[in-house]
C-alpha cells in the first residue's frame, strides 16, 4: 500500500469517528478537553507510530508540540497491540484490503466512546493522577495546578517532565 493512500484511509476512518483535520493532527473537540490523534512516520522505514493525546481546550493547540498535552493510554492488550503495529507497518505483506479492515477495526476499538470518558479538566486530572503511565508535560501541569489548586502539589511531582525547546530559541 502506498503511503499517500494509507494516510488518506486513516483520515477517512477518523472523520467517521468525529475527528477533524488540523495541520498534521486530527482533533475531536470535547467540552473542556479534546482528543488529538497523530500518525507519525518513522525515519527508518515505512512504519507509522500512532499517538493519542488529550488537549485542554483553553491551551493553544500549537503548544501540543511543546508539551501542552497528556499522552493517553491505548486500551488494547499486548497481542492486539502487536497486530495493530503490524497494520501500521507498510513494509509487511498485508493486502491493502486486510490493512484497511484492520486499521478501521483498531481505530474504532481505541477511539469509539472515548469522547465522553474524559471531556472535562476534572476528569483529565483524575486520569493523570491515577495512571502512572500517562505522560504529562510541564505546560499542561502548570495550567492544571493554576486552575485546580485543590489537587495536592505532591500529586503532580511525578508528571513534570522537561518541555521540548522551541526551535526559534
Amino acid at each position: 500500500m502506498e503511503t499517500k493512500e494509507f494516510r488518506k484511509q486513516f483520515g477517512v476512518v477518523l472523520k467517521s469517528l468525529g475527528f477533524k483535520k488540523y495541520k498534521s493532527f486530527w482533533i475531536r473537540k470535547g467540552k473542556e478537553v479534546s482528543e488529538l490523534v497523530e500518525l507519525q512516520r518513522s525515519q527508518y522505514g515505512r512504519f507509522y507510530y500512532f499517538h493519542y493525546k488529550y488537549l485542554i481546550n483553553n491551551l493553544n493547540v500549537e503548544n501540543v508540540i511543546f508539551g501542552g498535552h497528556a499522552t493517553a493510554m491505548v486500551d488494547i492488550d499486548d497481542s492486539e497491540m502487536k497486530v495493530f503495529k503490524g497494520t501500521l507497518d507498510l513494509e509487511n505483506n498485508l493486502s491493502d484490503n486486510e490493512r484497511m479492515l484492520s486499521l478501521e477495526f483498531f481505530l474504532k476499538k481505541i477511539l469509539e466512546g472515548k469522547a465522553n470518558i474524559i471531556d472535562t479538566e476534572t476528569k483529565l486530572i483524575k486520569y493523570i493522577v491515577s495512571n502512572e503511565k500517562v505522560i504529562t508535560f510541564k505546560p499542561i501541569v502548570d495550567y492544571l495546578k493554576m486552575n485546580h489548586p485543590e489537587v495536592s502539589s505532591k500529586d503532580w511531582g511525578r508528571f513534570q517532565l522537561p518541555v521540548a525547546r522551541d526551535a526559534n530559541q
